[in-house]
């Protein structure tokens, strides 16, 4: 069973998918099939499911996933979020600079039914804090605990944002939560 937002193909599409130079033509493709961004992660592992989708030569010695697998981990991601709390609507700071990390996250975000705000981790850390703030965000996911750590200096150890429910280091460096709560001073 696929999901209402996914339309299966027949065999008679699969020619549609590409043009004369047999390139993928995602707009023919997905013309009126689907109707969210998320979306184009299940429909694509339905499509094309063994292909490769993220293809990552810099973070965890070098990762390549295919549209299958990152659909799951999305959708796995997605639950997750939903079982902290995430619900439609919500907002979420996500600072990080692109990785397969960031996409399934990204991914996963609007998946959960919120709306990432999005920074790279690379702008100053009272930018960061800023959009966190003003953006009445519920949660924070960071790039990893060095980025959480400056941003705890930043803005308090609890962020200073009562609204904030969680944060999430998508990179700990081999640190345990407790040790990056202590390491950030917000145990």
């Amino acid at each position: 069973a696929t999901s209402a937002i996914i339309k299966e193909y027949t065999q008679a599409d699969l020619p549609r998918l590409y043009d004369t130079a047999g390139r993928f033509d995602a707009k023919t493709a997905f013309q009126d099939r689907i109707n969210s961004i998320h979306g184009l992660w299940d429909q694509m592992s339905l499509v094309c499911p063994d292909h490769v989708a993220l293809n990552d030569p810099i973070h965890d010695g070098g990762v390549k996933m295919t549209y299958r697998d990152a659909a799951a981990r999305i959708t796995l991601l997605a639950g997750g979020l939903q079982a902290l709390g995430v619900c439609k609507g919500d907002k979420i700071g996500l600072f990080a600079e692109n990785s397969y990390r960031w996409a399934l996250i990204d991914g996963a975000v609007l998946k959960a039914g919120a709306v990432d705000v999005v920074r790279g981790a690379l702008g100053p850390v009272s930018e960061l804090a800023f959009i966190l703030r003003d953006s009445d965000s519920k949660a924070c996911i960071v790039q990893d605990a060095t980025l959480l750590q400056s941003m705890a200096t930043e803005m308090g150890s609890t962020l200073s944002l009562p609204q904030t429910g969680f944060v999430i280091v998508m990179d700990s460096g081999g640190l345990s939560g407790e040790d990056i709560r202590h390491k950030c001073g917000m145990s």
